[in-house]
């Protein structure tokens, strides 16, 4: 009688995907899209491992010990709102091939900026202000002269009557500052206004104050300060938010709006029942949505 021993391998073994980028809400925001993802498990020693994400698939890096990571850059992620599934295959030593899989959710889809609809001011400088109630409620923070950003503290309340949020500051915002309005959906996306309250000594509006690079700027508000005067160029378009390239603003008769080199395209657009013309701004697609009422200067 003749024996032999023969190792039976029919598996991959310990093939697995950890809750990396997406533990705690299992949602990828927009920030955390404009960063890539990561994502790492673990699976047999001495295995490949192929990942695909929303069609694009990458070979993984698995050291000595099998466990495994791949980046996946911010182009490979597609924006939207969408629930994803990952798809992670293993091939071992022996040829077994295994796939696992996981599911979770990408919003990258900013909320809509808030609208300011009435503001009460005092001697001393406004006192408060009201939004259009929307799906969640706006934090407020000070934008002083300096690009400093204050928080603020102020009561909220709802106001049914007229479709509001009230908001009733402690202090007053003195002439000089600004009011950034925030809006923040449940993946963390957010969406801000930059409120413009009146200037000290001048009409002019500071679009460049470095205060703003710490929010996504939508929108310009230029309704409850008289005469401003907004120039903005394509460069300060694109470096206002991170979640486009398009800027709505505000305003009314007494104000202007500075845009050299832009292009008025004949189409406009409603918001809130006024008329907006939407122009061009930049070889980056730039769009600007300016209410039919502002002097536009091109």
């Amino acid at each position: 009688m003749i024996t032999d021993t023969v190792d039976v391998d029919t598996l991959v073994t310990n093939l697995a995907i950890s809750d990396t980028p997406v533990a705690g809400d299992d949602i990828v925001s927009s920030d955390e899209a404009a960063q890539g993802l990561t994502f790492t498990g673990t699976t047999e020693v001495g295995s490949t491992v192929q990942v695909t994400f929303e069609g694009t698939t990458h070979t993984a890096a698995v050291d000595a010990s099998g466990n495994w990571a791949v980046d996946f850059a911010a182009s490979d992620i597609p924006a939207g709102e969408y629930d994803a599934t990952l798809f992670v295959t293993a091939t071992d030593a022996a040829g077994n091939v295994d796939t696992v899989t996981d599911s979770f959710a990408v919003d990258t889809t900013a909320p809509d900026t808030p609208l300011v609809s009435a503001f009460t001011k005092g001697i001393s400088g406004v006192r408060g202000i009201s939004t259009v109630m929307d799906e969640s409620t706006p934090v407020i923070s000070e934008l002083t002269a300096d690009g400093s950003v204050q928080d603020l503290d102020y009561t909220v309340a709802e106001n049914q009557a007229f479709g509001e949020v009230d908001f009733g500051f402690s202090s007053p915002i003195p002439d000089g500052s600004h009011l950034v309005v925030t809006a923040e959906d449940d993946a963390g996306n957010e969406a801000s206004t930059l409120f413009v309250l009146e200037e000290t000594g001048t009409d002019v509006v500071d679009i460049a104050n470095p205060g703003l690079a710490g929010f996504e700027v939508e929108a310009v508000d230029l309704q409850f300060a008289e005469d401003s005067q907004l120039t903005l160029t394509a460069e300060q378009l694109e470096g206002l938010s991170d979640n486009s390239n398009e800027l709505t603003i505000h305003g009314g008769s007494d104000d202007t709006v500075a845009i050299a080199g832009a292009n008025g395209t004949g189409d406009s657009v409603d918001i809130s029942g006024q008329t907006y013309d939407i122009y061009t701004l930049g070889d980056e697609g730039g769009t600007l949505y300016i209410n039919e009422d502002i002097t536009v200067i091109i």
